[in-house]
C-alpha cells in the first residue's frame, strides 16, 4: 500500500511539472476575425502570443502582404488563472496572452501570403509557420449605387468647398465598408461637415476612423426608386497641381432570400455586393503673386471681418495692452495666422511695441472665428488711438484679394516715466547684455531669442538672373536615360550571341537565296531563249535549290527539263512554259524567312524612341522673380531692424511662392533660403537649403549657408551624422540619387560590354576584358549599396518654429518626450502622418509627435 502511494504522489507531481512546463511554453497562433474574406473588404488578422512574461511587452516583426493594405491595430493583453488542486496540492497557474491585431484590406480577388512572423522577448524569440488566404471577388448589383460631387471649377490653395457622398440602397444592408481614394491624398484636407446628429457611420479619413453624420431621404436614380444616404464633408485645399481621383466604392451584405438553421429555424442568407462610383479630378491653382497685400496671412474664403478689443483704455506711457482679435469669415480657419502689425500697415512703431512671440490663436466654439490674444505696450503719449488694423484675404469666387479694417479704439494717455523699448519688448541688447551674450553664445550654440541675428560668414548673394529659374544640370528631367542603360547593353549581349549561335544557319539562309534568286533569273532567261541552251542552266539551278531545301516533285521536274533539251524542236524554240512556271512556282515556295531578330531590334528601336520624347519646361515667371529679388536688394540697404526683416520677409514669401509653382529649381530654393536668413527664419532657412542640396549637392552658396546655420542651432538639432559604412563610401555625399543610379547603370552597362563576344577583338585582348568586367561588376554592387545607405531624402524634414514641444503622443495633454523645446531648424525624419500630428524622429534616435503645422518635409510629392 505504501509502495502504490509513492507512486501515485510521484504520477500527481510529474503530471503537475508536464501542466506548469506546457503553460510555460510560447506558442503563437493566427485569427482571422471575420467570416469571409472579399477583395476591397478590410478584416482583422490577429496574432496571439501565449506564455510570455506580463513585463516588458513583446515585440512583432513588420507585416508585410503583397497586393494588400496593412494597418497596424496595437497590441494587447490579457491575464488568466487558475488554480488546480489534487490530492491536496495545489497547482496554480498564469496565463498571459499578447494579441497583435493587424488591419487587412485585400486590392483583389486571388491567393495571398502571410510570411512567417517573429515576435521577441528579452532573448526569447518564437516564430509563426508561413500561412495563406484566399480572396473571393464582390458581384456588383443595381439595388446599390455610389456617387460623389466635387465642385467643377478650379480651387485655389487654401480654399475650403463642400463634396456630398450619395449612397443609395434599395435593400437593407450591414457590414458596409467604404474605401473613398478622395479621402487617403495629402494635396486636400478632409473635415465631416457634422452639425451635431445622432446617426452616423465611420469612414477611414487620413488613415484614423471618424464618424460622419448621414441624411436620409427618398430619391429616384436611373427612373428607380432608393432610399438616399448623403454624406456631407469639407475639403480643403493644400498644394497645387491636378489630382487624379480612382473611382470611390463600397461594399455591403444584403438579403438574398431565406434558409434554415441548424435548428430548423428560418434564417435570412445575405451575401456581399459592391458598387462603384465615377472616377474624379481635382484642379488646384496656387494663390497669385501680383496683387497680395502685405497684410495677407493666408486667409482663404469669402465674408471675412476683424473686430479688435483692448484690455484697457487708460493707459500710461509703458503699460502693456492686450488685444483681442477675432477673425471670422467663411473659409478654413485652422492655419489662419495674423498679418505684421507693426510698421506702415499696422500699430506705428513710433507710438507702439510689439511683442516678438506670435500668437498661434484658438478657434472658437461655433467653429466660425478664431480669436489672438496680442500684447503691445505704448512708447508714446502723444499716441490717441489704436488705428484700425488692416486683415486681407483672397475671395476664391472673384479671384482677388480683399482687404477690411478694424474699428480703431481710442486711448486715453497719462503721464508717465518712459521706459526703453528694450526693458519691454525683446529686442536689440544693451552693451552689457551683449557682452554678456557674446561671451556665452559659443556654449549655448545658438542666437538669443529676440537678439539681433549677425550674419556675418553666410554668403547672402543671390543667383545672377539668367540661372536663378535655371533647372539643374542632373539627370533628373532625362527619367528614360537609367533604364536604357540598363536595356541596351543587355539586348546587345543577347543580340551578339544570338549572331554566334546562328552563323552556320545565317550562312544557310544566305546560299539559299542566292540560290532563289539564279533560279529565278534561269527561269526568266527561259522564256525568250532556245530550250536547248537554257535547260541545263535551269537544271542546275533547280538541283542547287533542291540541294538547299525539300521540295515536292523537283526530281521529276528536272528530268522533263532535261528531255526538252534533246527535243529537235529544242535549238529553235523556247522551253516548255508549262515547265518554266513550274520552276517559278518552287521560287516563291517558303520565302517568308524574315529574321525574327531584325524585328525585335525595329521593335525596340521604336520603343527607344518614344522613351527618349521629353517634354519641354513651362516657362517660368520671371517677373515675379524680380520682384522677390528687388525686395531682398530693399532688404539689404535697409539700416533699421524691423524694416530690414519686414522686406527680407516678403522677399522670403515671394521666393516661397515662386518655389511652390516651379519646383526643383537649386538655384531659386537657394535664394529663398538667404532671403529666410535675413528675415531671421532659421527653420525656412534650413528647409530651403536642404531642399536645395537635395536637387544639387555640389551648390556651394547652400552648402555654405547650411553650414552656417547648423553651428549656430543646438548639436543635438543638425544633421549630417555619418558613420563607418559613410566614411568608406565618400563619395556619395556629393551626389544625389538620380546621380548614384546613372553611376551604377553606367557600370553595369560597361560590364555587360566587357562580357559581349565581340568578334573581331583579339583573344587576348577580350580575355583581358572580361577579367576586368569582373571590377566592373564589383563597384556596380557597390554603387547599388549607396544606393541603398543613401536613399532619397523622403523622410527628411526640418522644424519650422521655436519652443515647439515634442510630445509621447498625438495629443495636446500627452506628456513632453524633451525636457526642452525644439528650436526652428532642427533637422529630423518624417516617420508618420496621423491626421493633424507627425512622428518625427531626432538625430540622436529620440521619436516623437509634434503638430503637423510645425515641421515640412524636404521632398515634396507633386
Amino acid at each position: 500500500m505504501a509502495l502504490k502511494n509513492l507512486t501515485s504522489v510521484v504520477f500527481w507531481h510529474l503530471l503537475l511539472i508536464g501542466i506548469a512546463s506546457s503553460a510555460a511554453a510560447q506558442s503563437l497562433k493566427l485569427e482571422v476575425q471575420a467570416e469571409e474574406l472579399n477583395a476591397g473588404v478590410p478584416f482583422v488578422l490577429a496574432v496571439k502570443a501565449t506564455g510570455f512574461d506580463s513585463g516588458d511587452e513583446p515585440k512583432i516583426s513588420t507585416l508585410s502582404i503583397p497586393g494588400c493594405d496593412i494597418l497596424p491595430l496595437g497590441v494587447s493583453s490579457s491575464i488568466s488563472t487558475s488554480v488546480q488542486i489534487i490530492n491536496g496540492n495545489v497547482a496554480k497557474s498564469r496565463t498571459v496572452i499578447y494579441s497583435f491585431r493587424f488591419r487587412i484590406t485585400p486590392g483583389k480577388p486571388g491567393d495571398y501570403h502571410v510570411p512567417m512572423l517573429i515576435v521577441t522577448q528579452g532573448t526569447t524569440e518564437i516564430s509563426t509557420k508561413p500561412a495563406r488566404f484566399a480572396v473571393r471577388p464582390v458581384a456588383s448589383t443595381r439595388d446599390m449605387r455610389l456617387e460623389m460631387t466635387l465642385p467643377q471649377r478650379t480651387l485655389w490653395v487654401g480654399e475650403t468647398v463642400p463634396a456630398i457622398l450619395d449612397w443609395y440602397l434599395r435593400r437593407d444592408v450591414d457590414e458596409q465598408n467604404f474605401v473613398v481614394p478622395l479621402f487617403d491624398t495629402d494635396a486636400v484636407e478632409i473635415a465631416p461637415a457634422n452639425d451635431g446628429g445622432d446617426e452616423q457611420l465611420p469612414f477611414v479619413i487620413g488613415g484614423r476612423e471618424v464618424g460622419v453624420e448621414f441624411e436620409r431621404e427618398s430619391a429616384y436614380l436611373g427612373g428607380q426608386s432608393y432610399t438616399r444616404f448623403r454624406f456631407r464633408f469639407l475639403v480643403t485645399a493644400r498644394r497645387a497641381g491636378r489630382i487624379e481621383l480612382d473611382a470611390p466604392s463600397v461594399t455591403a451584405r444584403m438579403n438574398v432570400g431565406n434558409g434554415r438553421d441548424a435548428f430548423g429555424f428560418r434564417k435570412a442568407r445575405r451575401r456581399r455586393f459592391s458598387a462603384r462610383g465615377a472616377s474624379k479630378s481635382l484642379e488646384i491653382r496656387g494663390l497669385p503673386l501680383s496683387g497680395r497685400p502685405p497684410s495677407f496671412g493666408g486667409a482663404v474664403g469669402s465674408g471675412f471681418s476683424l473686430q479688435v478689443a483692448a484690455d484697457r483704455t487708460v493707459v500710461a506711457v509703458g503699460d502693456p495692452i492686450a488685444l483681442t482679435m477675432t477673425v471670422r469669415g467663411h473659409g478654413e480657419l485652422h492655419g489662419l495666422s495674423l498679418p505684421p502689425l507693426g510698421g506702415a500697415f499696422g500699430l506705428p512703431k513710433e507710438h507702439f511695441a510689439v511683442a516678438d512671440d506670435w500668437p498661434v490663436g484658438e478657434l472658437l466654439e461655433d467653429g466660425g472665428a478664431k480669436r489672438f490674444v496680442v500684447s503691445v505696450r505704448l512708447k508714446s503719449p502723444a499716441a490717441r488711438a489704436i488705428p484700425a488694423l488692416p486683415f486681407s484675404y483672397f475671395d476664391p469666387a472673384r479671384g482677388k484679394y480683399h482687404t477690411v479694417h478694424s474699428e480703431p479704439i481710442a486711448l486715453s494717455v497719462a503721464g508717465a516715466n518712459i521706459i526703453g523699448a528694450g526693458d519691454v519688448v525683446s529686442s536689440a541688447p544693451s552693451a552689457a547684455s551683449r557682452n554678456v551674450n557674446t561671451a556665452i553664445a559659443p556654449a549655448l550654440g545658438q542666437q538669443r531669442k529676440g537678439d539681433q541675428l549677425s550674419l556675418v560668414g553666410a554668403d547672402l548673394a543671390l543667383s545672377h538672373p539668367s540661372t536663378t529659374l535655371q533647372p539643374s544640370g542632373g539627370i533628373a528631367a532625362n527619367w528614360w536615360l537609367i533604364p536604357l542603360l540598363y536595356l541596351l547593353p543587355c539586348f546587345g549581349l543577347c543580340l551578339q550571341l544570338w549572331r554566334r549561335r546562328t552563323t552556320v544557319a545565317r550562312g544557310q539562309r544566305a546560299a539559299l537565296k542566292q540560290a532563289r534568286a539564279n533560279l529565278r533569273a534561269e527561269a526568266s532567261r527561259a522564256t525568250s531563249r532556245a530550250a536547248r541552251d537554257s535547260a541545263p542552266a535551269l537544271a542546275r539551278s533547280l538541283r542547287e535549290l533542291a540541294r538547299l531545301v525539300t521540295l515536292d516533285d523537283v526530281d521529276e521536274l528536272i528530268a522533263k527539263i532535261e528531255v526538252a533539251a534533246y527535243d529537235p524542236a529544242a535549238a529553235n524554240s523556247p522551253l516548255n512554259a508549262e515547265f518554266v512556271k513550274k520552276a517559278n512556282s518552287l521560287v516563291d515556295t517558303d520565302a517568308t524567312t524574315v529574321s525574327q531578330a531584325l524585328l525585335s531590334t525595329t521593335l525596340f528601336i521604336a520603343v527607344g524612341i518614344s522613351l527618349v520624347a521629353a517634354a519641354s519646361n513651362a516657362a517660368t515667371p520671371a517677373a515675379a522673380a524680380a520682384q522677390c529679388r528687388a525686395d531682398y536688394n530693399a532688404a539689404l540697404q535697409a539700416n533699421d531692424r524691423e524694416p530690414r526683416r519686414r522686406l527680407f520677409s516678403r522677399s522670403a514669401a515671394c521666393y516661397a511662392t515662386l518655389c511652390t509653382n516651379n519646383p526643383g529649381l537649386p538655384e531659386l530654393l537657394t535664394d529663398w533660403g538667404n532671403a529666410a536668413l535675413g528675415a531671421e527664419d532659421l527653420g525656412t532657412a534650413i528647409l530651403a537649403f536642404k531642399r536645395a542640396l537635395a536637387i544639387e549637392p555640389q551648390l556651394e552658396r547652400a552648402a555654405l549657408n547650411i553650414s552656417w546655420v547648423r553651428k549656430r542651432l543646438p548639436a543635438a538639432a543638425s544633421g549630417g551624422r555619418h558613420g563607418a559604412l559613410d566614411a568608406l563610401l565618400f563619395w556619395t555625399s556629393s551626389t544625389t540619387s538620380s546621380q548614384r543610379q546613372l553611376i551604377a547603370a553606367l557600370a553595369f552597362a560597361l560590364g555587360v560590354l566587357m562580357l559581349t563576344p565581340w568578334g573581331a577583338l583579339p583573344t587576348g585582348l577580350h580575355f583581358a576584358m572580361r577579367r576586368g568586367a569582373y571590377l566592373v561588376f564589383g563597384f556596380w554592387l557597390v554603387s547599388i549599396l549607396a544606393i541603398a545607405v543613401h536613399p532619397d531624402t523622403g523622410s527628411d524634414a526640418v522644424v519650422m518654429y521655436d519652443d515647439v514641444v515634442l510630445r509621447s503622443a498625438d495629443s495636446l495633454g500627452a506628456t513632453a518626450a524633451l525636457l526642452a523645446p525644439l528650436a526652428a531648424g532642427t533637422e529630423v525624419s518624417l516617420l508618420e502622418r496621423r491626421d493633424s500630428w507627425s512622428r518625427i524622429s531626432l538625430p540622436g534616435g529620440t521619436t516623437g509627435w509634434l503638430r503637423s503645422a510645425a515641421v515640412s518635409p524636404v521632398v515634396l510629392d507633386h
